[in-house]
Order: structure tokens, then sequence, then C-alpha cells
């Protein structure tokens, strides 16, 4: 099982969004797919439609065995979250920032990759899912408050798991019929380069279906004809070669 932290130190840079639809797109090509929604909001687990039970909190905290907190879904199975996590003094100590990868580890076999989404602030949760993860996925929005936050993560990075592999970053709510957009898709592909992070093309273009889905649950690829559909199968088509090791 690959593992992969969708992680951005930013909110609304798409992430439960680009975690969705990654996960739909890996599930639809037929692996075997797993999402851990990591953060207190509980977006993704929202967006799934998550039912009442046990969850990642109950497995971190409480040290309940993984399986009993999966969860089936169309667009693949699922390990929830809820507002337990923002607890204060939550896995502070020593070594609790290995517990989500001691956890996972009984699900190896039984799933092919493992999308985690990660919460924005950098914590406990956060670093839980950097180091159970295998590879990093950074979302993005055109601006350069998303551009200051790739080099806070990078950073960050450098300092707690110096070996991750950063698979590459995504822009999203991409607008090209502006200059501020194109100018900046330019800065954050240079500035990528020079940290050595490739650029997923295309970037994700605005659109109304990524807005439906998190009202509605279902995939993205359901609306196939979408910007966004287009937009996400071309990235998911790449990250599938990534796991492929092509």
């Amino acid at each position: 099982m690959k593992v992969i932290a969708i992680a951005c130190q930013k909110g609304g840079t798409s992430k439960t969004t680009s975690t969705l639809c990654i996960g739909a797109g890996l599930h639809r090509a037929g692996f075997r797919t797993l999402y851990i929604d990591a953060d207190a909001q509980g977006s993704l687990s929202l967006c799934l439609n998550a039912a009442q039970g046990l969850n990642i909190y109950d497995i971190l905290i409480d040290g309940k065995p993984v399986t009993r907190a999966l969860q089936t879904t169309a667009q693949g199975d699922l390990i929830a979250a809820d507002g337990r996590l923002s607890a204060r003094g939550l896995l502070t100590r020593k070594g609790d920032e290995s517990r989500l990868k001691m956890a996972l580890e009984p699900l190896r076999d039984r799933y092919d990759v493992c999308l985690i989404d990660a919460p924005p602030q950098l914590g406990p949760l956060s670093m839980n899912a950097l180091h159970a993860a295998d590879a990093l996925i950074i979302p993005m929005r055109p601006d350069r408050l998303s551009l200051n936050a790739l080099h806070e993560l990078h950073s960050t990075i450098q300092v707690t798991r110096p070996t991750l592999e950063i698979y590459g970053i995504i822009v999203s709510m991409y607008d090209g019929r502006t200059t501020a957009h194109r100018l900046m898709l330019d800065e954050i592909t240079e500035q990528a380069r020079a940290l050595g992070i490739m650029v997923y093309n295309p970037p994700i273009r605005r659109s109304i279906a990524l807005e439906e889905i998190q009202i509605t649950g279902r995939s993205i690829f359901d609306n196939p004809r979408s910007n966004a559909a287009q937009d996400y199968q071309a990235i998911v088509e790449q990250i599938i070669l990534q796991l492929k090791g092509e």
C-alpha cells in the first residue's frame, strides 16, 4: 500500500477536494483505495457521507483496531474524523507522531493506495500524516499566500522527513483568463523547479462541478464533461504512472 499525504500549510487550497477527486479517479481505475480524514473539521468525512462510529480519533487516541473504523463508500473505503481531534494536548508526547503509521500496518496488504487528508495547521495530526506517508501531494491556489505556504511546508519536510518523496503540486481554482493567475502559475512553476518539485499539468480550472460533489457526495467523474473532471483525470493518470514507478 502506497500512502500519500495531501497537505499544505494553508487552508482553502482544495486539499479535501483534491483528495476526493484523486481517490475517485484511482478507485475508478481499479486501485483498492482508502481515504483517511486526519482533519478535525471532518470535511472529507462529510463529503463521503460518513456514518457514525469508530474513527481516526478512536484509533490514534484510544488504540482501537484500525479495521473496526473502516467504512465502505462508493469511491473507496474511509476512516472518518470528528471534532474530538481538535482537543488540546493530543499526540504531544515523544513518539506520538508515529501513531498513524503504526496503526496502518494491518492494512498494508488490503489496499493499493491510501490518501490522507491532512489538516492545514502544522501540528500533531499533520506530523502524523507526514510520518505515515510514503509520498506527498501539495495542493495550492495561484496566489502569494499559497506560495509562501509551499516554502513553509518544504522547510518542515526538510527537518522532519527529508527523505519523503514529493510527487508534485496541484494548482487549483485556476482561471487562465486572468493575467494574475497566469503569472502566478509561472512563478509557482519556477519556484517549485528550484525546490526540485514537479507541478502537475494541467492546473485545475474553476468549476461548479467541484462544489456539487461536496454537496452530493458523488464522484467528479459522474460528470465527465466538466472541466474539473477532465483536469483531475489528467492528473490521476500521471499519479498512476508515479505509483507504478514509471
